[in-house]
């Protein structure tokens, strides 16, 4: 997980880091960041379609359409 994880862009990684583990809410998050709720929302989409894409391929060999 953590080599996946380091395939993420910084910003991407950052929001989910701080979410998932730190257990941050997005109003902390933006704060943190300094950008807008909305920006920590579509990078969380993001990197989370991303981590999900990325594992599944590791798992089943072969490139998948993220649902």
């Amino acid at each position: 997980l953590a080599r996946l994880l380091a395939t993420l862009p910084e910003e991407h990684r950052t929001v989910l880091m701080l979410r998932e583990i730190e257990e941050m809410d997005y109003a902390q998050i933006a704060t943190v960041t300094d950008v807008p709720i909305g920006t920590v929302m579509s990078r969380l989409a993001r990197s989370r379609a991303a981590l999900k894409a990325k594992w599944l391929q590791e798992v089943e060999g072969e490139p998948r359409a993220v649902r």
